[in-house]
C-alpha cells in the first residue's frame, strides 16, 4: 500500500505547528533527546504482561475474597445441615416416646385399675409385654402391684426419685430404669394412675432396650457423622459411631464432658473433641417431651471436605486462567511487535520522503496507520485553512462589533444631548437619562439573547413594560402576528415604547388601577410594498389633555422612530387615553420576509 500520494514531509523527529499553522522541524538536539528517551523504553510484551496482571489482579483478589466468603457460607450451610439432622433425630425420638407414652396412658386409664383388679390388669399388661416391653405398677410405698418381667419374684428395685416426682406432680415423666432392670440403656415412661382425681399408683412402661437405638439406625445421617441420645442425667441412652456400627460400650454410661455442655440449653451448635481427639462440630436439640437431648457431631475434616475440594478446584482454575492470560499477552505482544516494526520502517521512509509500500499484517490498526499518516497531511492543511478562515471571521466580527458600538454610542450621545436640551434640573436629567439607558439596555439584552438576530414585537413590548408592571398583570393586551424585528428596528421601537410607558405610568392609563393598554400590529398588503401598522391605545385612564411643552419623549415618539424606519408616526391626545400609531414599510423592520407570518393570540 503506497502512502506517499497525499504529500511529502521532510525528515523530522518531532513535528510542531507554529503560530501561523506552518509545519517545522526541531533541532538535532531534540532528535538526540528523543533517542535518549527511547533507550529507557520497555518492550511492548512487558507492558502487555503488566496490563494483564493489573487487570487480572483485582479479579484474583475478588475471586479469593469470594472463595473465602463462599467457604464461610458453605461452612454455615454444613453446620445448618448438622443442626437439621439433630432436629430430625429429636423429632424421631419424640415420635417414638409419644407412641409409648400414649400406650402407657391407655393402660393407666384401664377400668381394671379403677376397680383395683390387678390380676385383670396384669393380663392386659402381659399382652403388651409380648411385644418386648415390660410394665411395672407401684404404689406410694414403691411396692410393685404388677410386674410383667420374666423374673417376677425378683424384688423390684424401683427408683424412688422419678416415682415420687410423678406422685407429686401428677404428670408423665421419662426416666432411667437401668438400676431396676440391670440394663444400662433401659428407660421407663412413668405415668400417674388416678382414681377419683387422686394419684394412687404409678405405671412404669419400659420399652425394649433397642428402641432408641433403632431410631438412631433409621434416621438418615451422612457418612462419617455420629449421633447420640443423652438423658437429663447425662447418661447415654443410645449412640451410633461410624467406626463402631450401631452401638458401643459407652451406652448407659455418662456422656463425655464435651457432649454434656448443652444440657442447660434447648438447642445450639458447639465445637467438641471426638474420640480421636480431633475437632468436631456438634449440634444438639432438646426433646419436646422430656429433658433428653439429641446430639449429632461431625469431625471438621469430614464436614469441610466437600467445600475444600470445590475451593481447591476454583483456585486451580483461577491460577490456570492467570497463566493462560500471561501467555496470551506475550504471544499477542510478539505479533504486535512484528507489525509495529514494519510501521516504524514505513514512518521513517515517510520522513525521508521515500515512497512506502507496506504489506498487510494481521493487525488491522497497523494496516490503517500508514494511510492515517498520509491523511494527516491533508488534515493539517485543512486545519491551517480553517485557522485562516477563523481569523477572517474574527476580523469581521470585530469590525461588526466596532460598527454596532459606534452606532450605540451615537444613540447614547444623541439621547444625552436631547435629554439635556429638554431638562433644566441636573437630578431630573440624571433620572430621565438613566431610565432611557435602561430601556436601551433591555432592548440590547433581548437582542443578545437571540444572538443579535432580532426580536419579536411581543417580546419587545413585554421587556419594555417590565419595569412598570408585575409579571401577573393583565392590564396590557397584545394582538398581532409573530414578526421578527431587525436589531435597529427593535432598538428604535423599544425607545418609543419606553417613552409611551413612562408617560402612561405618570399621567396615563398605568397611573390608575383601572387603566388598560392595548398594543396591536398588523401587516397590510399595499402597493408598492407591504407595510407594518402598529398602534398603542390607552383606555379607562384619567382625563387626557395635550401637554403645554413637548420634551424629548415626544420627539422620540413622533419623529425619531418614523424617520429611522422611513415611515410615519402619529400621537393623538384623546379624552379617554393616549393613542399612538406607527406606519412603516415592512422591509424596514423585518429582515426575513420569505418566512410566513404566524398569527399570535391576543
Amino acid at each position: 500500500m503506497d502512502c506517499g500520494g497525499a504529500g511529502r514531509l521532510t525528515a523530522q523527529s518531532d513535528v510542531t505547528i507554529g503560530a501561523a499553522g506552518r509545519i517545522g522541524t526541531n533541532s538535532a538536539a531534540a532528535v538526540g533527546a528523543g533517542r535518549t528517551r527511547a533507550r529507557r523504553d520497555v518492550p511492548l510484551a512487558w507492558l502487555l504482561a503488566f496490563l494483564i496482571l493489573a487487570s487480572v489482579a483485582p479479579l484474583v483478589l475478588i475471586g479469593a475474597y469470594t472463595i473465602m466468603r463462599w467457604a464461610d457460607v458453605e461452612h454455615a450451610a454444613e453446620v445448618g445441615r448438622v443442626s437439621e439432622v439433630a432436629h430430625t433425630l429429636a423429632q424421631a425420638v419424640d415420635r417414638e416416646l409419644r407412641s409409648h407414652s400414649e400406650t402407657a396412658e391407655v393402660l393407666a386409664a384401664s377400668r381394671a385399675l379403677v376397680k383395683a383388679n390387678f390380676q385383670a390388669f396384669d393380663e392386659q399388661a402381659r399382652a403388651l409385654s409380648a411385644r418386648g416391653g415390660h410394665v411395672v405398677l407401684v404404689d406410694r410405698a414403691l411396692r410393685p402391684l404388677v410386674d410383667t418381667r420374666d423374673e417376677p419374684d425378683r424384688p423390684a428395685e424401683v427408683r424412688a426419685n422419678p416415682v415420687e416426682q410423678v406422685f407429686a406432680s401428677g404428670r408423665m415423666k421419662v426416666g432411667n430404669a437401668g438400676p431396676m432392670t440391670g440394663e444400662p440403656n433401659r428407660f421407663a415412661i412413668y405415668v400417674p394412675v388416678s382414681v377419683e382425681r387422686e394419684v394412687r399408683s404409678v405405671l412404669m412402661l419400659m420399652p425394649p432396650p433397642a428402641t432408641i437405638q433403632n431410631v438412631l439406625k433409621q434416621t438418615y445421617r451422612p457418612e462419617g457423622w455420629s449421633a447420640a441420645i443423652i438423658d437429663g442425667e447425662g447418661r447415654v441412652i443410645a449412640r451410633s459411631l461410624p467406626e463402631r456400627g450401631e452401638g458401643d460400650t459407652r451406652v448407659g454410661r455418662a456422656a463425655s464432658p464435651g457432649l454434656l455442655a448443652p444440657r442447660t440449653e434447648s438447642e445450639g451448635v458447639l465445637t467438641v473433641s471426638d474420640l480421636d481427639g480431633q475437632q468436631a462440630v456438634a449440634a444438639y436439640r432438646r426433646s419436646g417431651l422430656n429433658d433428653w437431648h439429641a446430639v449429632v457431631w461431625v469431625p471438621k475434616a469430614v464436614l469441610e471436605a466437600p467445600s475444600n475440594q470445590r475451593r481447591n478446584a476454583v483456585l486451580a482454575l483461577l491460577g490456570l486462567t492467570t497463566l493462560v492470560s500471561i501467555g496470551a499477552a506475550f504471544f499477542g505482544a510478539h505479533l504486535i511487535n512484528r507489525s509495529t516494526r514494519r510501521t516504524v520502517n514505513a514512518a521513517r521512509a515517510l520522513g525521508e520522503g521515500a515512497p512506502i509500500s507496506l504489506k498487510p499484517t494481521l493487525i488491522r490498526e497497523d494496516n490503517l496507520v500508514c494511510r492515517a499518516m498520509a491523511d494527516a497531511a491533508q488534515i493539517i492543511a485543512a486545519r491551517e485553512d480553517a485557522l485562516h478562515e477563523s481569523a477572517r471571521q474574527m476580523g469581521f466580527v470585530m469590525r461588526e462589533l466596532s460598527h454596532r458600538s459606534k452606532n450605540l454610542l451615537t444613540v447614547v450621545q444623541s439621547m444625552a444631548r436631547q435629554t439635556g436640551r429638554h431638562t433644566s434640573d441636573a437630578a431630573e436629567f440624571q433620572a430621565r437619562f438613566e431610565d432611557r439607558i435602561s430601556s436601551l439596555a433591555r432592548s440590547h439584552d433581548l437582542l443578545v439573547a437571540r444572538n443579535w438576530t432580532g426580536a419579536t414585537i411581543a417580546e419587545l413590548v413585554e421587556r419594555q413594560l417590565m419595569p412598570f408592571l408585575d409579571a401577573a398583570n393583565d392590564r396590557v393586551s397584545l394582538d398581532g402576528p409573530t414578526l421578527l424585528l431587525r436589531p435597529d428596528a427593535a432598538q428604535n421601537i423599544g425607545m418609543a415604547l419606553h417613552e409611551l410607558a413612562t408617560n402612561a405610568s405618570k399621567h396615563g392609563a398605568l397611573s390608575v388601577p383601572s387603566g388598560c393598554i392595548r398594543v396591536a400590529w398588523r401587516v397590510e398588503e399595499a402597493a408598492p410594498e407591504p407595510r407594518l401598522h402598529m398602534s398603542w391605545e390607552e383606555t379607562d385612564g384619567p382625563p387626557v389633555t395635550p401637554p403645554e411643552r413637548r420634551g424629548f419623549g415626544h420627539v422620540v415618539i413622533e419623529r425619531m422612530v418614523s424617520m429611522a424606519l422611513r415611515g410615519s408616526a402619529r400621537l393623538d391626545w384623546k379624552p379617554d387615553g393616549v393613542a399612538w400609531t406607527l406606519d412603516v414599510p415592512l422591509a424596514a423592520v423585518c429582515e426575513h420576509m420569505d418566512q410566513p407570518i404566524a398569527a399570535a393570540a391576543a
